[in-house]
């Protein structure tokens, strides 16, 4: 049996949905959020540098796609809370929760402090969580919704010079399957 476009495109249609990506700006972020917008969700890219943001949302809508964009830092946690409100005032209730945004340096883990600790997990793991928290919820009352976390090799092999972040993606796969249970 041969499948048509239609049908195909019915499958994976993801009209009528709203979606947040967060490090929607650029390399993997910015796919997802293409794809996203282009299967036909209302998308909100999310990111540190309004340039950046502007630019994106601009090459998706040339292609078809609908686009917002959000200026915040995923470790800010009172600028996140009043992203997400703004996420929603633009294309509705999120359906689809894509936390791609993260920042891996690499010191030495010894040479790491509390600080650096702190620095690494509000944006790999707080702010997933902090967005997870906002909008799993209400997708759990509407009968759908999906939360993407976008992890790394390091949630279950260590890499050298790059433990902490290894902590925060080990971390977010725990997270991941919590918020698939709940």
């Amino acid at each position: 049996m041969i499948i048509g476009m239609g049908v195909v495109e019915e499958l994976f249609s993801l009209r009528g949905r709203a979606a947040l990506v967060t490090g929607g700006s650029s390399g993997i972020g910015y796919a997802m959020a293409e794809a996203i917008a282009l299967a036909g969700a209302r998308t909100v890219l999310l990111a540190r540098r309004e340039p950046e943001l502007k630019a994106a949302a601009e090459r998706i809508g040339q292609q078809g796609g609908e686009a917002h964009w959000v200026v915040a830092d995923v470790a800010d946690r009172t600028r996140l809370a009043e992203a997400a409100d703004e996420a929603v005032r633009l294309v509705g209730e999120i359906d689809i929760l894509i936390n791609c945004a993260g920042v891996n340096p690499r010191p030495p883990l010894g040479t790491q402090t509390l600080a650096d600790y702190d620095e690494i997990l509000a944006p790999n793991l707080a702010g997933p969580f902090q967005l997870g928290q906002r909008f799993g919820p209400r997708m759990a009352e509407r009968g759908w919704g999906r939360i993407v976390n976008v992890g790394s090799q390091q949630s279950v092999s260590a890499f050298g010079d790059s433990g902490v972040y290894g902590v925060a993606k080990a971390g977010l796969a725990g997270l991941t399957r919590s918020q698939a249970e709940a």
